[in-house]
């Protein structure tokens, strides 16, 4: 299995859970030291530790193999006290309800920027150029709010500009008390920020260089101006050398 560092990097910087899966034969190796490394520096969501293939291994081995991964994940991970074994389904379903039940740790830099993890993505051709055209995102907006006239970063893509903003259409099922029957309704689309093209920023990232504007050398007017009204006498002596300003006649 390819395992692409960026790609496991911008997963965790959405991810409301970090679930960590470890073998009970197989060590970490390192670039899943690596991993875990980047991720402490990035900002580490709620985790919760894991143990796989643990059946695999001699029952009374058990607790020494969950003890040392714990030590070991107690290395980037502090917080935790205690490895989860998901060998079988009852495991598994346990390890689910209970990340279900809790509430996700605050990521302080993640708050403060919107972002979003698509549940939906559809391209529109431009009739005109069909190698142009435009990108429709759908998911849930988390973080502070998306603005129009900020550029949004697309992974593996890079920057692009906003067309427009608006609210996913969302399916209620309404129920009625009096003959008990259920239909389903669905919200219209609407618009909630369209980018102002004055305000809205530039797809150059960077200064063009202007090459006449290099740095030189040639002293200002005022520096001139400057000059013409004092001169500079330089004394040297055998210990140090000095410099004296005297106003020029």
């Amino acid at each position: 299995m390819q395992r692409n560092y960026i790609d496991i990097m911008d997963a965790a910087k959405v991810a409301d859970f970090l679930l960590f899966v470890m073998s009970a034969v197989v060590e970490v190796d390192q670039f899943g030291e690596m991993i875990l490394s980047a991720i402490q520096s990035q900002g580490v969501p709620s985790v919760v530790a894991t143990v796989s293939n643990l059946e695999g291994t001699p029952a009374k081995k058990h607790s020494d193999i969950k003890k040392s991964l714990l030590s070991f994940t107690n290395h980037f991970f502090p917080e935790e006290t205690k490895v989860h074994a998901i060998d079988n389904t009852t495991e598994t379903v346990n390890v689910l309800r209970m990340m279900a039940n809790q509430l996700p740790k605050s990521v302080n830099w993640r708050d403060t920027h919107p972002y979003m993890l698509a549940e939906s993505v559809s391209f529109e051709e431009n009739p005109s150029d069909p190698t142009t055209g435009t990108l429709k995102v759908t998911g849930y907006a988390r973080g502070t709010h998306f603005q129009a006239n900020r550029l949004v970063h697309l992974q593996n893509f890079g920057d692009f500009q906003l067309e427009k903003i608006t609210s996913a259409p969302v399916k209620h099922r309404s129920i009625h008390i009096s003959n008990g029957n259920s239909m389903d309704t669905e919200s219209t689309e609407a618009v909630l920020d369209t980018p102002d093209p004055e305000e809205q920023d530039d797809l150059t990232a960077e200064n063009e260089p202007d090459l006449m504007a290099n740095e030189q050398t040639w002293p200002t007017e005022e520096e001139l101006m400057e000059a013409e009204g004092r001169c500079i006498i330089r004394a040297n002596s055998h210990t140090s050398n000095c410099y004296t300003h005297l106003p020029c006649s």
